[in-house]
């Protein structure tokens, strides 16, 4: 028996980003000051793995009958005797334990 078999799993992530800030600045002896800064940052990533498993596999089977144990005998011989036919009286008498009335 042989087994193969094969895998290949890929993860890509894409991930973007935008950043703005405005600053401003009024001085009371009037200076004034201003500032803008803006930035876009972008990735892409992707991973692969693959993956080969492959086994080869000899099997060999043998199987036969063992005698039975001490245990399996004494309960087949219990379940014969159970089987047994029972002998019947054919002329239909009591075997006791019973009561008539008669009259």
């Amino acid at each position: 028996m042989q087994v193969d078999e094969q895998s290949t799993h890929t993860d890509s992530k894409d991930t973007s980003a935008e950043m703005s800030a405005n600053v401003s600045y009024n001085s009371w002896w009037g200076l004034k000051v201003s500032a803008s800064m803006s930035g876009k940052v972008a990735t892409h990533s992707e991973n692969t793995r693959k993956t080969d498993n492959s086994a080869k596999y000899d099997v060999k089977v043998h199987a036969e009958q063992l005698p039975p144990t001490e245990g399996m005998l004494k309960l087949s011989d219990a379940l014969v005797t159970m089987i047994e036919p029972a002998i019947v009286n054919p002329g239909g008498g009591s075997s006791g334990g019973g009561t008539t009335t008669g009259g």
